[in-house]
């Protein structure tokens, strides 16, 4: 994370080389905000301010993310291959059924409405809608 408030010295004093991670896409939370287009205006200068200020390099998880000074697009997250072995069939077992993910695709993400969960029920009526057909989910978190 890109601490806009460093705790102490200047991130860039401190330290030789800083690269800022930013995986949020903070514009789109607040304008859905009461005022949201306002906030958004003023949350986009904040962070390109904080991180024109504080970063030798600015890391986008997703192109989803407002633009920024000196960033670039790059996954640097990843999945253990130690989890992806884990959803695979037993040696012992030729039957794809006792894989633990049997339904093809796996996301793991934080359980928050403002993530898109109601632009997700959204494109599952619609798809009943148009096929007559539900796409099964499974949603787990808090």
């Amino acid at each position: 994370h890109l601490n806009w408030y460093p705790p102490g010295r200047r991130w860039n004093n401190k330290f030789q080389y800083v690269v800022g991670i930013v995986h949020t896409n903070y514009l789109d939370y607040v304008s859905r905000e009461e005022g949201g287009n306002m906030k958004k205006n003023f949350v986009r200068s904040i962070n390109s301010l904080v991180c024109r200020a504080y970063c030798d390099k600015v890391i986008k998880l997703s192109g989803a993310v407002q633009h920024l000074p000196k960033s670039e697009i790059c996954n640097v997250h990843g999945v253990s291959p130690k989890f992806l072995e884990s959803s695979k069939p037993s040696e012992d077992s030729s039957d794809p059924k006792r894989s633990k993910f049997r339904k093809g695709i796996y996301f793991m993400g934080k359980a928050l409405w403002a993530k898109g969960y109601s632009e997700l029920l959204e494109l599952l009526a619609r798809h009943k809608k148009s096929s007559g057909s539900n796409i099964p989910l499974d949603v787990y978190g808090s």
